[in-house]
């Protein structure tokens, strides 16, 4: 898929190798590739760096979702926005933060070891995976046979952005409980109050 592009094959940029680490090994130090050709080490550092599978598995349906309206706002332009946006919507997508709904995103290390005259440890680490999508036009994430899809329109068929307002509840609710906390607050200290004269 288009979110988990990976590269399992030697790829070369102005005549350099940048996908499999093993390369930088076998044309700059041929000595030390041959001391471990055919061990664990080579295999180890034989793994593409161009690997996004870990992308492609998580669900669309889980990233965060931010709906950006900046390029409708009536005074976006007072601001330097650039006209190519002018009047365009963006939805935007994030893998999000590693937590136990998106998964725990975390480094993985990988050590392989080579007996040599004594014995020779290389190790890999490869950054926790993050990634972006930014779609023009109003964005809803779905299925189709199993396959994440984003249906797009260019108007609004619904999708409501966040405005930051609480609900009419929450804040009665809120209200409610600082009048309660306040009641109780007087009737402890009077009862202390009591208390002290009582002594006094």
């Amino acid at each position: 898929g288009w979110r988990g592009l990976s590269v399992y094959e030697p790829t070369v940029v102005d005549g350099i190798e940048i996908n499999l680490p093993i390369s930088a090994i076998k044309n700059h130090v041929p000595s030390v590739y041959d001391m471990i050709r055919g061990t664990d080490a080579e295999v180890l550092l034989s793994k593409p760096i161009i690997n996004g599978s870990a992308i492609l598995n998580q669900k669309l349906t889980s990233w965060h979702e931010l709906f950006d309206a900046t390029g409708t706002n009536i005074d976006a332009s007072r601001y330097g926005l650039d006209e190519s946006i002018d009047g365009i919507v963006f939805s935007r997508f994030t893998m999000g933060e590693s937590s136990f709904r998106e998964g725990i995103k975390t480094e993985i290390e990988e050590t392989a070891t080579v007996d040599l005259d004594t014995r020779y440890s290389f190790t890999t680490i490869q950054s926790a995976d993050n990634a972006n999508l930014h779609i023009i036009g109003y964005a809803i994430i779905d299925t189709l046979d199993g396959l994440d899809i984003a249906g797009v329109t260019p108007t609004n068929t619904g999708i409501e952005p966040a405005t930051g307002d609480f609900p009419a509840i929450i804040v009665y609710g809120m209200a409610g409980m600082a009048a309660i906390g306040g009641i109780v607050f007087f009737i402890v200290s009077g009862r202390q109050l009591k208390r002290e004269e009582g002594r006094g």
